[in-house]
Protein backbone atom coordinates (compact mmCIF):
# COMPACT_ATOMS: atom_id res chain seq x y z
CA UNK A 1 0.00 0.00 0.00
CA UNK A 2 1.41 3.43 -0.91
CA UNK A 3 2.31 5.77 1.88
CA UNK A 4 -0.21 8.52 2.68
CA UNK A 5 0.80 12.01 1.69
CA UNK A 6 2.12 14.50 4.20
CA UNK A 7 -1.06 16.46 3.62
CA UNK A 8 -3.27 13.49 4.57
CA UNK A 9 -1.15 12.85 7.66
CA UNK A 10 -1.56 16.49 8.68
CA UNK A 11 -5.32 16.12 8.23
CA UNK A 12 -5.35 12.99 10.38
CA UNK A 13 -3.45 14.82 13.12
CA UNK A 14 -5.80 17.79 12.96
CA UNK A 15 -3.07 20.21 11.99
CA UNK A 16 -2.27 22.18 8.85
CA UNK A 17 0.20 20.87 6.24
CA UNK A 18 2.39 23.91 6.97
CA UNK A 19 2.67 22.75 10.60
CA UNK A 20 4.02 19.38 9.44
CA UNK A 21 6.42 21.08 7.02
CA UNK A 22 7.71 23.50 9.65
CA UNK A 23 8.07 20.77 12.24
CA UNK A 24 10.29 18.82 9.87
CA UNK A 25 12.41 21.93 9.32
CA UNK A 26 12.72 22.64 13.04
CA UNK A 27 10.91 25.96 12.79
CA UNK A 28 10.98 28.03 15.98
CA UNK A 29 7.30 28.74 15.31
CA UNK A 30 6.41 25.12 16.23
CA UNK A 31 6.53 23.84 19.81
CA UNK A 32 8.92 21.02 20.71
CA UNK A 33 6.02 18.77 21.73
CA UNK A 34 4.32 19.28 18.36
CA UNK A 35 7.58 18.55 16.51
CA UNK A 36 7.89 15.29 18.46
CA UNK A 37 4.28 14.31 17.63
CA UNK A 38 4.84 14.94 13.93
CA UNK A 39 8.03 12.89 13.84
CA UNK A 40 6.42 10.04 15.72
CA UNK A 41 3.49 9.98 13.31
CA UNK A 42 5.77 10.00 10.28
CA UNK A 43 7.84 7.19 11.77
CA UNK A 44 4.69 5.08 12.11
CA UNK A 45 4.15 5.41 8.36
CA UNK A 46 7.76 4.64 7.54
CA UNK A 47 8.89 8.07 6.43
CA UNK A 48 12.70 8.37 6.67
CA UNK A 49 13.71 11.18 8.99
CA UNK A 50 16.96 13.10 8.68
CA UNK A 51 18.75 12.81 12.05
CA UNK A 52 20.33 16.21 11.44
CA UNK A 53 17.00 17.88 10.79
CA UNK A 54 16.62 18.96 14.39
CA UNK A 55 19.88 20.90 14.21
CA UNK A 56 19.03 22.85 11.04
CA UNK A 57 17.52 26.27 11.01
CA UNK A 58 14.36 26.91 9.03
CA UNK A 59 16.20 28.07 5.91
CA UNK A 60 13.33 27.53 3.50
CA UNK A 61 11.11 29.94 5.41
CA UNK A 62 13.76 32.64 4.98
CA UNK A 63 14.57 31.93 1.32
CA UNK A 64 13.82 34.38 -1.46
CA UNK A 65 10.96 34.62 -3.93
CA UNK A 66 12.01 35.23 -7.53
CA UNK A 67 9.93 37.63 -9.62
CA UNK A 68 10.41 36.93 -13.34
CA UNK A 69 9.08 39.43 -15.90
CA UNK A 70 8.85 38.65 -19.61
CA UNK A 71 9.50 41.52 -22.01
CA UNK A 72 8.87 44.57 -19.79
CA UNK A 73 7.92 47.83 -21.52
CA UNK A 74 11.32 49.43 -22.13
CA UNK A 75 13.08 48.20 -19.00
CA UNK A 76 12.15 47.49 -15.40
CA UNK A 77 12.74 51.09 -14.38
CA UNK A 78 10.44 52.47 -17.08
CA UNK A 79 7.71 49.80 -16.91
CA UNK A 80 5.28 51.58 -14.61
CA UNK A 81 2.90 48.59 -14.48
CA UNK A 82 5.42 46.12 -13.09
CA UNK A 83 7.09 48.75 -10.94
CA UNK A 84 3.83 48.96 -8.99
CA UNK A 85 3.35 45.18 -8.99
CA UNK A 86 6.86 44.67 -7.61
CA UNK A 87 6.22 47.29 -4.94
CA UNK A 88 3.23 45.26 -3.73
CA UNK A 89 5.26 42.04 -3.70
CA UNK A 90 8.01 43.72 -1.67
CA UNK A 91 5.43 45.01 0.80
CA UNK A 92 4.26 41.48 1.60
CA UNK A 93 7.71 39.91 1.60
CA UNK A 94 9.01 42.54 4.01
CA UNK A 95 6.17 41.62 6.35
CA UNK A 96 7.05 37.93 5.95
CA UNK A 97 10.79 38.45 6.47
CA UNK A 98 11.69 37.31 2.97
CA UNK A 99 13.69 38.82 0.15
CA UNK A 100 12.78 39.33 -3.50
CA UNK A 101 14.92 38.60 -6.55
CA UNK A 102 13.77 40.37 -9.73
CA UNK A 103 14.87 39.33 -13.21
CA UNK A 104 13.64 39.61 -16.79
CA UNK A 105 13.03 36.66 -19.09
CA UNK A 106 14.72 36.29 -22.47
CA UNK A 107 12.38 35.75 -25.40
CA UNK A 108 13.98 32.49 -26.58
CA UNK A 109 12.52 29.37 -24.96
CA UNK A 110 15.92 27.69 -24.69
CA UNK A 111 17.32 30.81 -23.07
CA UNK A 112 14.51 30.76 -20.53
CA UNK A 113 15.14 27.13 -19.59
CA UNK A 114 18.84 27.81 -19.00
CA UNK A 115 18.03 31.03 -17.15
CA UNK A 116 15.61 29.24 -14.84
CA UNK A 117 17.98 26.36 -14.14
CA UNK A 118 20.74 28.82 -13.30
CA UNK A 119 18.46 30.78 -10.98
CA UNK A 120 17.30 27.74 -9.06
CA UNK A 121 20.80 26.32 -8.80
CA UNK A 122 22.52 29.49 -7.65
CA UNK A 123 19.96 31.12 -5.38
CA UNK A 124 17.97 30.04 -2.36
CA UNK A 125 14.63 30.47 -4.12
CA UNK A 126 11.51 28.98 -2.55
CA UNK A 127 8.90 30.21 -5.06
CA UNK A 128 8.42 32.04 -8.35
CA UNK A 129 6.13 34.89 -9.39
CA UNK A 130 5.86 35.27 -13.17
CA UNK A 131 4.35 38.01 -15.34
CA UNK A 132 4.70 39.81 -18.63
CA UNK A 133 3.80 39.11 -22.26
CA UNK A 134 4.31 37.33 -24.52
CA UNK A 135 5.33 34.10 -22.79
CA UNK A 136 5.31 30.98 -25.02
CA UNK A 137 3.39 27.92 -23.82
CA UNK A 138 6.54 25.84 -23.42
CA UNK A 139 8.04 28.51 -21.20
CA UNK A 140 4.91 28.49 -19.05
CA UNK A 141 5.12 24.70 -18.72
CA UNK A 142 8.79 24.92 -17.76
CA UNK A 143 8.02 27.46 -15.08
CA UNK A 144 4.96 25.59 -13.79
CA UNK A 145 6.96 22.37 -13.50
CA UNK A 146 9.92 23.94 -11.71
CA UNK A 147 11.13 22.47 -8.44
CA UNK A 148 9.44 25.31 -6.55
CA UNK A 149 5.85 26.61 -6.87
CA UNK A 150 5.09 29.29 -9.46
CA UNK A 151 2.34 31.92 -9.40
CA UNK A 152 1.44 33.67 -12.66
CA UNK A 153 0.07 37.18 -12.94
CA UNK A 154 -2.44 36.76 -15.75
CA UNK A 155 -3.60 33.92 -18.00
CA UNK A 156 -1.25 31.82 -20.08
CA UNK A 157 -1.70 28.85 -22.47
CA UNK A 158 -4.97 27.48 -23.83
CA UNK A 159 -5.81 25.99 -20.43
CA UNK A 160 -4.70 28.65 -17.94
CA UNK A 161 -6.76 27.29 -15.06
CA UNK A 162 -4.23 24.50 -14.44
CA UNK A 163 -1.83 27.01 -12.93
CA UNK A 164 -1.58 29.10 -9.79
CA UNK A 165 -2.43 32.67 -10.73
CA UNK A 166 -3.56 36.10 -9.62
CA UNK A 167 -5.81 37.46 -12.38
CA UNK A 168 -7.23 40.87 -13.20
CA UNK A 169 -10.74 40.22 -14.58
CA UNK A 170 -10.05 41.58 -18.05
CA UNK A 171 -13.39 40.41 -19.43
CA UNK A 172 -15.30 42.40 -16.82
CA UNK A 173 -12.99 45.37 -17.34
CA UNK A 174 -13.73 45.40 -21.06
CA UNK A 175 -17.43 45.04 -20.33
CA UNK A 176 -17.38 48.14 -18.11
CA UNK A 177 -15.81 50.09 -20.96
CA UNK A 178 -18.56 49.01 -23.39
CA UNK A 179 -21.31 49.97 -20.95
CA UNK A 180 -19.71 53.33 -20.25
CA UNK A 181 -19.10 54.37 -23.84
CA UNK A 182 -22.62 53.50 -24.96
CA UNK A 183 -24.07 55.37 -21.98
CA UNK A 184 -21.98 58.37 -23.05
CA UNK A 185 -23.86 58.41 -26.35
CA UNK A 186 -21.10 57.37 -28.71
CA UNK A 187 -22.31 55.75 -31.93
CA UNK A 188 -19.30 54.07 -33.54
CA UNK A 189 -16.90 51.87 -31.61
CA UNK A 190 -13.31 50.77 -32.13
CA UNK A 191 -10.84 48.53 -30.33
CA UNK A 192 -7.04 48.92 -30.46
CA UNK A 193 -5.10 46.06 -28.90
CA UNK A 194 -2.29 43.52 -29.02
CA UNK A 195 -2.08 39.99 -30.39
CA UNK A 196 -5.45 38.28 -29.76
CA UNK A 197 -3.69 34.97 -29.10
CA UNK A 198 -2.70 36.59 -25.80
CA UNK A 199 -5.48 36.23 -23.20
CA UNK A 200 -4.95 39.76 -21.89
CA UNK A 201 -6.07 41.31 -25.16
CA UNK A 202 -8.66 38.75 -26.27
CA UNK A 203 -10.37 38.94 -22.85
CA UNK A 204 -10.51 42.74 -22.94
CA UNK A 205 -11.96 42.61 -26.45
CA UNK A 206 -14.52 39.95 -25.52
CA UNK A 207 -15.66 41.95 -22.51
CA UNK A 208 -15.91 45.11 -24.60
CA UNK A 209 -18.10 43.29 -27.13
CA UNK A 210 -20.30 41.99 -24.29
CA UNK A 211 -20.80 45.47 -22.85
CA UNK A 212 -21.67 46.93 -26.25
CA UNK A 213 -24.09 44.09 -26.98
CA UNK A 214 -25.84 44.55 -23.64
CA UNK A 215 -26.39 48.19 -24.62
CA UNK A 216 -27.69 47.39 -28.10
CA UNK A 217 -24.48 48.37 -29.90
CA UNK A 218 -21.95 46.33 -31.84
CA UNK A 219 -18.28 46.28 -32.78
CA UNK A 220 -17.77 45.47 -36.48
CA UNK A 221 -14.81 43.20 -37.22
CA UNK A 222 -13.17 45.89 -39.34
CA UNK A 223 -13.15 48.20 -36.29
CA UNK A 224 -10.83 45.86 -34.39
CA UNK A 225 -7.27 47.06 -35.07
CA UNK A 226 -4.39 44.91 -33.84
CA UNK A 227 -0.72 45.75 -33.37
CA UNK A 228 2.26 43.57 -32.44
CA UNK A 229 3.28 46.33 -30.03
CA UNK A 230 1.19 47.89 -27.25
CA UNK A 231 3.08 51.13 -26.64
CA UNK A 232 2.37 54.80 -27.40
CA UNK A 233 3.83 54.53 -30.89
CA UNK A 234 1.41 51.70 -31.70
CA UNK A 235 -1.61 53.65 -30.45
CA UNK A 236 -0.51 56.72 -32.42
CA UNK A 237 -0.03 54.68 -35.62
CA UNK A 238 -3.41 52.91 -35.35
CA UNK A 239 -5.22 56.20 -34.67
CA UNK A 240 -3.60 57.84 -37.70
CA UNK A 241 -4.61 54.83 -39.80
CA UNK A 242 -8.19 55.08 -38.56
CA UNK A 243 -8.44 58.81 -39.15
CA UNK A 244 -7.16 58.44 -42.71
CA UNK A 245 -9.94 56.04 -43.63
CA UNK A 246 -12.87 57.88 -42.05
CA UNK A 247 -15.33 59.59 -44.40
CA UNK A 248 -15.19 63.40 -44.08
CA UNK A 249 -18.24 64.94 -42.40
CA UNK A 250 -21.02 66.53 -44.42
CA UNK A 251 -21.27 70.32 -43.97
CA UNK A 252 -24.21 71.23 -41.76
CA UNK A 253 -24.45 67.74 -40.23
CA UNK A 254 -23.02 66.62 -36.94
CA UNK A 255 -20.39 63.90 -37.46
CA UNK A 256 -20.86 60.50 -35.84
CA UNK A 257 -19.50 60.37 -32.30
CA UNK A 258 -16.83 57.70 -32.14
CA UNK A 259 -15.20 55.85 -29.24
CA UNK A 260 -11.85 54.06 -29.09
CA UNK A 261 -11.05 51.49 -26.41
CA UNK A 262 -7.27 51.04 -26.33
CA UNK A 263 -6.19 47.89 -24.52
CA UNK A 264 -3.35 49.66 -22.66
CA UNK A 265 -2.87 53.15 -21.25
CA UNK A 266 0.29 53.45 -23.35
CA UNK A 267 -1.70 52.89 -26.54
CA UNK A 268 -4.42 55.28 -25.36
CA UNK A 269 -1.83 58.02 -24.82
CA UNK A 270 -0.69 57.57 -28.41
CA UNK A 271 -4.30 57.79 -29.59
CA UNK A 272 -4.82 61.09 -27.76
CA UNK A 273 -1.67 62.51 -29.33
CA UNK A 274 -2.83 61.59 -32.85
CA UNK A 275 -6.29 63.06 -32.26
CA UNK A 276 -4.77 66.30 -30.96
CA UNK A 277 -2.56 66.60 -34.03
CA UNK A 278 -5.60 66.19 -36.28
CA UNK A 279 -7.61 68.75 -34.34
CA UNK A 280 -10.23 66.20 -33.24
CA UNK A 281 -12.21 67.16 -30.13
CA UNK A 282 -12.00 64.81 -27.13
CA UNK A 283 -14.42 63.76 -25.71
CA UNK A 284 -17.00 65.55 -27.88
CA UNK A 285 -16.07 63.92 -31.18
CA UNK A 286 -13.95 61.00 -29.97
CA UNK A 287 -14.09 59.24 -26.63
CA UNK A 288 -10.94 57.39 -25.55
CA UNK A 289 -10.55 54.77 -22.81
CA UNK A 290 -7.38 52.94 -21.76
CA UNK A 291 -6.58 50.07 -19.40
CA UNK A 292 -4.56 49.74 -16.15
CA UNK A 293 -4.67 53.31 -14.74
CA UNK A 294 -0.94 53.91 -14.91
CA UNK A 295 0.34 57.15 -13.39
CA UNK A 296 0.40 58.80 -16.82
CA UNK A 297 -3.39 58.35 -17.16
CA UNK A 298 -4.26 61.14 -14.74
CA UNK A 299 -1.49 63.49 -15.93
CA UNK A 300 -1.89 63.58 -19.71
CA UNK A 301 -4.23 66.10 -21.33
CA UNK A 302 -7.07 65.34 -21.44
CA UNK A 303 -6.90 63.06 -18.40
CA UNK A 304 -7.57 59.50 -19.48
CA UNK A 305 -10.62 57.41 -18.60
CA UNK A 306 -9.26 53.95 -17.91
CA UNK A 307 -9.94 50.62 -16.24
CA UNK A 308 -8.15 50.67 -12.91
CA UNK A 309 -6.06 47.63 -12.03
CA UNK A 310 -4.75 47.63 -8.47
CA UNK A 311 -1.18 46.73 -9.39
CA UNK A 312 0.18 46.95 -5.85
CA UNK A 313 -2.50 44.50 -4.72
CA UNK A 314 -1.68 42.12 -7.59
CA UNK A 315 1.93 41.96 -6.48
CA UNK A 316 1.01 41.58 -2.82
CA UNK A 317 -1.41 38.71 -3.49
CA UNK A 318 0.95 36.96 -5.91
CA UNK A 319 3.83 37.04 -3.42
CA UNK A 320 1.58 35.92 -0.57
CA UNK A 321 0.18 33.04 -2.63
CA UNK A 322 3.68 31.97 -3.67
CA UNK A 323 4.90 31.89 -0.07
CA UNK A 324 1.80 30.03 1.12
CA UNK A 325 2.26 27.41 -1.61
CA UNK A 326 5.94 27.01 -0.74
CA UNK A 327 5.13 26.49 2.94
CA UNK A 328 2.22 24.11 2.11
CA UNK A 329 -0.31 26.44 3.69
CA UNK A 330 -2.16 26.32 0.36
CA UNK A 331 -2.50 23.54 -2.20
CA UNK A 332 -2.67 24.53 -5.85
CA UNK A 333 -3.82 25.18 -8.37
CA UNK A 334 -5.33 28.30 -6.84
CA UNK A 335 -6.55 31.38 -8.70
CA UNK A 336 -7.42 34.76 -7.25
CA UNK A 337 -9.48 37.09 -9.47
CA UNK A 338 -9.25 40.84 -8.96
CA UNK A 339 -12.29 42.90 -9.92
CA UNK A 340 -11.78 46.05 -12.03
CA UNK A 341 -13.06 49.59 -11.53
CA UNK A 342 -13.58 52.23 -14.23
CA UNK A 343 -11.87 55.54 -13.46
CA UNK A 344 -13.86 58.12 -15.45
CA UNK A 345 -11.93 61.24 -16.47
CA UNK A 346 -11.92 63.86 -19.21
CA UNK A 347 -11.26 61.67 -22.27
CA UNK A 348 -14.82 60.31 -22.30
CA UNK A 349 -18.13 62.10 -21.74
CA UNK A 350 -19.67 61.70 -18.30
CA UNK A 351 -22.58 59.28 -18.09
CA UNK A 352 -25.28 58.03 -15.78
CA UNK A 353 -26.76 54.60 -15.21
CA UNK A 354 -23.71 52.56 -16.15
CA UNK A 355 -24.12 49.75 -13.63
CA UNK A 356 -20.90 48.95 -11.81
CA UNK A 357 -18.94 51.71 -13.48
CA UNK A 358 -17.27 53.82 -10.82
CA UNK A 359 -15.83 57.29 -11.28
CA UNK A 360 -12.16 57.70 -10.45
CA UNK A 361 -9.99 60.58 -9.37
Amino acid sequence: MPKPSLRSIAHAMGVSPSTVSRALRNSPRISESRKRQVREMLAVYGYPLDPAAGERTDERERSAVAFLIANPQGNLNSDSFFTEVIRGAVRFLNEAGRSLLVDTLAEGEGDLTRQLESLLASQRVSALVVGGIPLPDRCVETLANASVPAVFIGKYTQNPFRFNAVLPDNVEGGRLVGLHLTACGYEEFYYFGGDLHIHTFSDRLNGYQQGLKESGARLPAENVLISPRIDQAAGYRLAKMLLSRLTPGVPGQNPARRAIFAATDWMAAGVLRALAEEGRAVPEEFGVVGYSDLELASHIIPALTTVRVNMDQLGYLAARTAVDLASLTLAGPIQIVQQPVLAIRESSAQSQGTGNVQAGA
